[in-house]
Parts: structure tokens; C-alpha cells; sequence
């Protein structure tokens, strides 16, 4: 005869009429039922005894060691639980087509991640390490930027009547980023006179002060032009 009475600390399972500490999802397995479904069945009955409420309770309030123990069980308790409601029929099919797309998906990703690793070609090492930041930070963007680029100055005949030459170009949107607070900065002719001429030619000249241009101040003064 089972018997339908608790024992001390203990709670009585409704479909077997054992006497246990709690009711949780690792017996339940062996009645083929889920915490969801014993609560359903029973709406009534514990799943938990007094004595081990209020051990809970009492854990919980002083926040002592055995908060973490409780909470690492409460989180297992949902796991369990979980995996027992999936459903495996209504798990979705993958088709082939869903596999090529993954596959081109992923060599995106790898394309973009080469592309953003990209670095300023730098052979022989004579880059100034600081303009070498600039210029591995700004091919990211801009895959043509330039280091020393020389813009020529032709005249209606095509010949070549000077050189200018920038610390930073970006040719194709006809950009020329100059520091000339720096020591690699090169002075061709007098600044003034050689920023106003590159101007008419329809270049955009922007000077960075100071001796340690930062990437942040190069981005900003680009957006404002873009």
C-alpha cells in the first residue's frame, strides 16, 4: 500500500504516491510526464515541500554560498524542461539550397573579414609608423589611398608644368589629407599657394594639426565632406 502521507522535508508524487524531497522533471521522466504536465494534471499539489520552501527562502535571503548551487539548479531545472517539450516534427527541413546559401553566406563573411584586415603595402619597411596607422585605417575604406601621391599640373597642351606632391591622397575622390605639423610632411613650395593651386584643380585639401594625428579626427573630417 503506497503511502499518501509525506515524510519529514518531503512531498507526496500524485501518480506514484511516493514520498520525496520535490517533484522535479528526472522523476517525472519515469511517468512519461513533464513538470508542465504533472502541474496541469494536478493543480493542486506541490511539487516542492514546506521544509524545503523555506530553506529556499531562508538561502536566499541571507545570499549566502548556496545562492549560486540554487541558481545553477533552477537553470538546469529549465533546461531539462525544455528538452523535453521539443517537438522533433516541427523541427523545420534544411534543403540543399538552404546549404549553398550558408556556404555563400560564410565566404562572405570571410571575404569581408580579409578585406577589413587589409593592411598599406609597407615592402621595405619606410613608412613612419604613425603615418602607417593612418594609412592602414583609411584602406579599409578607401582601397586607393596613397602615400606621398604626386598630383601633376598640365597645361592645355598636356605637358607637365609642376608636381605636388601630398602626404595622403585619395585619388579617386580627389582628396589630399596634409600634416604639416609632422616631420614626414614634404614641403614642395610655399603651403598656401600650393593647397590654393591643388584647389582650382578641384582637390579638396585637408590640413590636420599637431604632431599625432589621431584615426578619430581623420574619420570625422571625412564625414563632413562625404
Amino acid at each position: 500500500m503506497k503511502s499518501l502521507e509525506p515524510g519529514a522535508g518531503k512531498v507526496i508524487c500524485r501518480e506514484c504516491g511516493k514520498s520525496i524531497k520535490f517533484i522535479n522533471s528526472a522523476h517525472l521522466k519515469t511517468h512519461n510526464m513533464t513538470v508542465k504536465e504533472y502541474k496541469e494534471k494536478y493543480p493542486d499539489a506541490d511539487v516542492t515541500s514546506q521544509s524545503f520552501r523555506v530553506m529556499q527562502s531562508n538561502r536566499w535571503n541571507k545570499k549566502d554560498v548556496f545562492e549560486e548551487k540554487i541558481v545553477e539548479r533552477l537553470v538546469e531545472e529549465v533546461r531539462i524542461e525544455k528538452q523535453d517539450e521539443i517537438e522533433l516534427d516541427k523541427i523545420p527541413k534544411v534543403s540543399e539550397q538552404d546549404i549553398v546559401n550558408a556556404s555563400n553566406f560564410i565566404d562572405d563573411i570571410k571575404k569581408v573579414t580579409k578585406e577589413c584586415l587589409q593592411t598599406y603595402p609597407n615592402p621595405k619597411n619606410l613608412i613612419n609608423k604613425n603615418k602607417l596607422k593612418i594609412l592602414n585605417f583609411l584602406i579599409k575604406w578607401y582601397s586607393d589611398v596613397k602615400d606621398s601621391y604626386f598630383v601633376e599640373y598640365k597645361n592645355p597642351q598636356g605637358k607637365i608644368q609642376a608636381r605636388y606632391v601630398t602626404d595622403i591622397a585619395i585619388p579617386f575622390l580627389k582628396i589630399d589629407l596634409e600634416f604639416p605639423d609632422v616631420f614626414w610632411h614634404n614641403y614642395d613650395i610655399p603651403k598656401n599657394a600650393r593647397d590654393q593651386k591643388l584647389k582650382e584643380m578641384g582637390w579638396k585639401v585637408i590640413t590636420f594639426k599637431g604632431n599625432n594625428p589621431s584615426v578619430e579626427e581623420i574619420s570625422d573630417a571625412l564625414k563632413k565632406i562625404n
